[in-house]
């Protein structure tokens, strides 16, 4: 569901509800590695080739990653796990422990511009929506094992965005954008996450709900 709201103090309704990071907890980086390190399907998934990815800026909390994981560790199952297949117990987590913020650069970036614009000039709400998503899993792998990698064993996959609410502005194709996400609300197997979208050029804002599950062995 997309929803227009042009009111003067538009912002997710999770912005004053929840703790937010402090300087002292976040790390910035333009390194290509690091990207691919801390926000793996996205880089996977979204920018692919290296070639994309100069002048994205990445902000984030740091958290270890974990070797393996099942759902059921984590209370899926209401147990422990199971004996016959291994699985770690992770420490109790805060919504700020998987907290991402990324920088696409449109107005330097000519090959993400290109992809981004439309014919009038506009940037096309599904490529920014394809970040979005991207990050919303993210947050998920970093929240449930401390990171996507190909040797995790379970899939975060997105279930339903639940909404898309827009300040009432279009987003344009050649100023830099900023996407927030960070995880809501947590369940045995699913999890909300809130995307922030915004482009301070322009004074346009969005965030979108993503509802995402953990799949693996286990919950099929």
């Amino acid at each position: 569901m997309i929803r227009p709201n042009k009111g003067s103090s538009f912002v997710s309704p999770h912005r004053t509800q929840l703790p937010r990071p402090d300087a002292s907890q976040l790390y910035t980086t333009e390194s290509a590695a690091e990207v691919k390190e801390h926000i793996g399907f996205t880089y996977a998934t979204v920018f692919q080739d290296d070639y994309l990815v100069p002048g994205f800026t990445l902000t984030y909390v740091d958290r270890p990653k974990v070797a393996s994981v099942s759902p059921a560790a984590t209370g899926a199952e209401g147990g422990s796990g199971s004996s016959e297949t291994p699985s770690m117990i992770l420490e109790e987590r805060s919504v700020l422990d998987s907290w991402v913020e990324l920088k696409v650069p449109l107005a330097t970036n000519n090959v993400y511009r290109k992809a981004f614009a439309d014919v009038d000039g506009s940037a096309r709400v599904g490529r920014i929506m394809e970040i979005a998503d991207g990050l919303a899993a993210d947050v998920g792998y970093r929240h449930t094992v401390g990171g996507y990698s190909e040797a995790v064993t379970v899939t975060i996959a997105t279930a339903s965005i639940d909404s898309l609410v827009i300040n009432g502005r279009e987003f344009v194709g050649d100023a830099d954008m900023t996407l927030c996400a960070y995880c809501t609300k947590v369940g045995k197997s699913s999890m909300e996450v809130c995307v922030e979208m915004e482009q301070q050029d322009t004074a346009t804002r969005a965030f979108a709900l993503f509802i995402m599950v953990a799949i693996d062995q286990t919950t099929g």
